[in-house]
């Protein structure tokens, strides 16, 4: 409703893809489970909190999401509006993966000093 509103075109996933333009200039929306093989320039990965799904094992759910993440060539973003096993696993990963970043380009500007 929101990107109707807002004028901008998109389509949502229809019953096995049919009827879907892929060349059409627009949002595409689609599940984690539809997204294997596909690549977007950018993707958006909404409501993370509701991961795990009930009954379904977490390593299963992180494996889906790693699917749903490494759809983006570009830009990946990940949103949340509450707390899950999965959410804290994120922000965990996220964190170890900013302070590697920094404590490696550290290291390269004294060497290149």
């Amino acid at each position: 409703q929101a990107l109707k509103r807002a004028g901008i075109a998109f389509e949502s996933m229809p019953k096995y893809f049919k009827g879907f333009n892929w060349s059409q200039d627009s949002v595409k929306i689609v599940t984690l489970h539809s997204c294997k093989g596909l690549e977007f320039p950018v993707a958006f990965v909404a409501g993370l909190q509701a991961l795990p799904a009930k009954n379904e094992p977490e390593e299963d759910e992180l494996r889906l999401l790693y699917v749903g993440m490494t759809r983006a060539t570009d830009k990946l973003f990940l949103s949340t509006s509450g707390e899950s096993s999965v959410v804290t696993r994120v922000k965990t990963a996220m964190r170890e993966l900013e302070s590697g970043l920094k404590a490696k380009v550290g290291s390269q500007l004294k060497r290149a000093a």
